[in-house]
């Protein structure tokens, strides 16, 4: 075998490998964000947020799969679209940090380095978040219950439904 056509097929595997792992690591994010949903300190759209990153990059029709869910995929569209984050979205991510401290406080009562590192380092993030725009015009504010949303394209790509092929170039 030649060293062009071993360099090629090291491409193609390498390209498998990472689509592999992108796609595993989709779904450990996806499985988060679920288990996000009934425990309160534990957020759903940021870990759906990363599925979605994920996902663009290896699988197409997933990323559509969270885009389209009727009440995390317009969050998770307009934070990857646009970087915007609604109000409640900041108050309930800045109240989950504050409660997740609390509990750790109470329950692991860490010492205080501890305790001061992960106060600092939730601190960072609430003001990174609450430094994130918010959505603004008409086509980014939430919608009714049972509205359905309009597809909005992702920076940089035609659209989610042109990556999986449905769109002329």
């Amino acid at each position: 075998m030649s060293g062009i056509s071993m360099t090629i097929e090291n491409h193609k595997l390498d390209k498998h490998s990472n689509r592999t792992w992108k796609l595993v690591a989709g779904w450990l994010l996806f499985a988060l964000g679920v288990i996000g949903i009934v425990l309160p300190v534990l957020p759903t759209t940021i870990f759906w947020i990363g599925a979605v990153w994920f996902w663009s990059r290896s699988s197409p029709h997933l990323t559509e799969r969270i885009l389209s869910h009727p009440r995390f995929g317009r969050p998770v569209l307009l934070f990857m679209e646009r970087g915007e984050i609604a109000r409640q979205g900041k108050l309930m991510a800045t109240g989950g940090m504050a409660l997740g401290f609390f509990l750790l406080q109470l329950v692991a009562k860490p010492a205080w380095p501890t305790s001061l590192s992960v106060g600092l380092v939730l601190i960072l993030v609430a003001t990174w978040l609450w430094f994130r725009p918010e959505p603004t015009d008409e086509a980014s504010t939430p919608l009714a219950d049972g509205e359905s949303s309009p597809p909005l394209p992702i920076a940089g790509k035609a659209s989610v439904k042109a990556e999986a092929g449905t769109s002329a170039d």
